[in-house]
């Protein structure tokens, strides 16, 4: 018996959204080294210099999470870039969480921080290119004691 497995045209022109997770130093940002320079936009959140020259026709090196999120949606719309890295989710979080906590008191920290972060996922689900995203994880023990790992961000997982 022959097992065939169909495809949807509509389903296979859905944009893939990759997560890169690994410890600082392990090469996430190498990875884009052999991406497209003209068809390929590399968000530089993390505002360090690249470990391979840049090529890439379409950078920027935001330092804000606004201004990231701003980026973001720009190389989304743009008709010539094709796939999107954004290096990295660690640092958005970070500049998000150190706005948060400058402009936000007690709760409205959090409660800030967990709302933008919902919604920039909300445009990670929609984004309408291939996304590369960097991210650091930690390790942490559940509630069984079973160590697992995840994405690090602020507060508690």
């Amino acid at each position: 018996m022959e097992v065939k497995q169909e495809v949807s045209k509509e389903s296979s022109k859905e944009p893939l959204q990759i997560a890169l997770v690994a410890l600082s130093g392990r090469g996430k940002t190498m990875s884009f080294r052999n991406c497209d320079p003209d068809t390929f936009g590399f968000i530089n959140a993390e505002g360090k210099p690249l470990p391979f020259p840049n090529k890439f026709k379409n950078y920027s090196k935001p330092r804000t999470w606004q201004d990231m999120i701003k980026v973001f949606l720009e190389f989304g719309r743009d008709p010539k870039i094709k796939a999107v890295g954004f290096d990295s989710l660690s640092a958005f979080l970070d500049s998000l969480f150190e706005y948060a906590d400058a402009n936000r008191t007690g709760y409205e920290i959090f409660n800030f921080y967990n709302a933008e972060v919902g919604k920039f996922l909300n445009l990670v689900k929609r984004y309408p290119k291939t996304l590369f995203v960097t991210a650091h994880y930690e390790a942490t023990e559940n509630p069984d004691g079973i160590m697992e790992t995840h994405i690090k961000t602020k507060g508690e997982p």
